[in-house]
């Protein structure tokens, strides 16, 4: 299974991959590092806003290249038993139930019933929902065209409110994050984990006078503040109403976008 997360090669903003041998061998042909021990390989992919496009479709035609990508591929139809998986790829299914293992136990596939057999009933394997959301190409330019809608029909303080209550509407998604009695710093703390666990950001956070400011080596969500900034409103929105006290959105936007993140005390009991 591959993994990606940023960081700088050769002084270069980048996405370093890491996957294990058998899956760089297939991504890329390349069998000279394969052996008897399991090792981890990393290849670095220079990262810009042109390139964005087609880093995203490379990785996708990659890890589908891969024995994990390829039941993925299958499981896009529907559910299917380890034997027919394997009677489909020309796979040996005990070679399939390992991979499934694997699979479900890192919350790629899981069990959605049985299957009557030839001997005994069969487990049905299905996609989960957040590996269906990852390989669908449709989220992206679906809301980057909405965005565009919203811009060019929308005054600026229309726009401004409505980015900042779909912000504050994903917040209630996470009703447990919202711990409002905590110290500023913890809940400051909270927040960044919850960008970089569930929302796919990588984020630190730094002390600003009374407050903090919380600071991306990327922005999550590139492909759209790279034409619309207004989107990094939804982000203000969402950190607003987890933390409960006022934050601005300070993002750099030369070059390669970076998130930035200002949040204050609402009062010195606060801190």
């Amino acid at each position: 299974m591959t993994g990606a997360s940023p960081a700088h090669c050769y002084g270069a903003p980048v996405w370093v991959r890491h996957m294990v041998v058998a899956d760089y061998a297939a991504a890329t042909g390349d069998t000279s590092k394969v052996g008897s021990r399991p090792v981890r390989v990393t290849t670095c992919v220079v990262v810009t806003r042109e390139v964005g496009k087609e880093r995203d479709e490379m990785l996708r035609k990659q890890f589908l290249e891969t024995s994990r990508g390829r039941i993925a591929a299958l499981l896009q139809r529907g559910g299917f038993t380890a034997e027919e998986i394997a009677s489909q790829l020309g796979l040996t299914t005990n070679a399939i139930r390992a991979q499934l293992t694997a699979m479900e136990r890192d919350g790629l596939v899981r069990r959605v019933g049985q299957k009557r057999g030839a001997t005994r009933p069969s487990h049905l394997f299905e996609l989960t929902r957040e590996v269906e959301q990852l390989l669908s190409g449709m989220y992206v330019p679906m809301l980057i065209h909405l965005v565009r809608v919203f811009t060019k029909t929308l005054r600026s303080d229309q726009l401004r409110k409505i980015m900042l209550q779909a912000g504050r509407s994903l917040a209630d998604d996470f009703p447990r994050a919202k711990r409002h009695a905590l110290s500023l710093g913890a809940r400051a703390s909270a927040a960044n984990d919850l960008l970089m666990a569930r929302l796919g950001a990588v984020t630190h956070i730094d002390r600003k006078g009374r407050g903090f400011v919380i600071r991306g080596a990327a922005c999550p969500i590139a492909a759209i503040t790279g034409r619309h900034p207004s989107a990094c409103l939804m982000v203000e929105g969402f950190l607003q109403e987890i933390v409960g006290t006022p934050v601005r959105e300070c993002c750099d936007r030369n070059g390669r976008p970076r998130c930035c993140f200002e949040i204050t005390p609402s009062s010195q009991k606060s801190q």
